[in-house]
């Protein structure tokens, strides 16, 4: 198991200067269920983030090897770093009580089995490490490609596979209370009426849930569409270590819906 330790002592010293910018953040009227990150693994996302800030130029260089960056293009770091998990926008803050009561319930009732699966992938020699690492560093939406984010890859395939089961969860039951979501699953109303996620086939199951790539965005790059073509992560994929670090809980993150007060910090496994 990842012990703690202090936090920015260690962190600050091996940081370079950083160019004075405002750190992007997502917009606190939305709402999203997380999976929460232990502080190290936090930490050393941060590190990576604070990185690029210091030197976007050198880091994200031009697909033609023997040319750099334009030296306007500039990087800003995250300053929530996050796992989204189900991204509800403002959908919530109009959604019956018993719906917001459900996705809640659905949390706590797959905790038995997260807890179990995180215990015995941390009994194994490799697992003992994290139960997920940084896969690579990639641009993202694909359409602009301004966001730069660490896609992750969860270490059992167990323990992703009851993750995708509860993701397809809340989504259906979301689709049972009319809570309209962006991005969620095609066919939940031929899948309710199927009667659910129950009687799905694994391989079934990470098919409905291909849209759910578990990912942490570390920030924007600033600059010019032009220059945005030209940037490549290929040195920052070759410089940047595959991190291993640990995912400890669920959670509510952004705006937490109000109509009916729960304690979504409990919901660690």
């Amino acid at each position: 198991r990842i012990s703690p330790k202090p936090r920015s002592a260690q962190l600050s010293d091996s940081l370079p200067a950083l160019p004075v910018v405002s750190s992007c953040s997502m917009s606190n009227s939305n709402s999203y269920l997380t999976l929460r990150m232990h502080e190290d693994t936090l930490e050393t996302l941060r590190a990576s983030s604070y990185r690029i800030q210091g030197e976007p130029a050198l880091l994200l260089r031009s697909k033609r090897a023997s040319d750099a960056v334009p030296c306007e293009l500039a990087f800003e770091a995250q300053e929530d770093l996050h796992i989204t998990f189900v991204f509800f926008g403002e959908a919530l803050k109009n959604a019956p009580k018993e719906a917001i009561q459900g996705i809640y319930d659905l949390q706590m009732n797959a905790l038995a089995e997260l807890t179990e699966l995180s215990a015995e992938l941390e009994a194994t020699a490799e697992g003992n490490a994290g139960n997920v690492e940084v896969a690579s560093i990639e641009l993202f939406p694909p359409e602009k490609q301004n966001l730069i984010i660490a896609k992750l890859r969860l270490r059992s395939r167990r323990l992703e596979l009851c993750l995708r089961r509860l993701y397809l969860d809340v989504h259906l039951l979301c689709h049972r209370f009319g809570v309209v979501l962006r991005g969620a699953p095609e066919g939940l109303g031929k899948l309710a009426a199927q009667g659910g996620a129950a009687g799905l086939s694994d391989g079934d199951v990470f098919l409905a849930t291909v849209a759910w790539e578990p990912h942490v965005t570390l920030g924007k790059i600033r600059a010019s569409k032009a220059a945005i073509q030209q940037c490549s992560l290929q040195s920052l994929n070759e410089t940047t270590p595959k991190t291993v670090g640990r995912i400890c809980g669920v959670g509510m993150g952004g705006n937490s819906p109000t109509r009916v007060w729960l304690d979504w910090n409990a919901l660690d496994f």
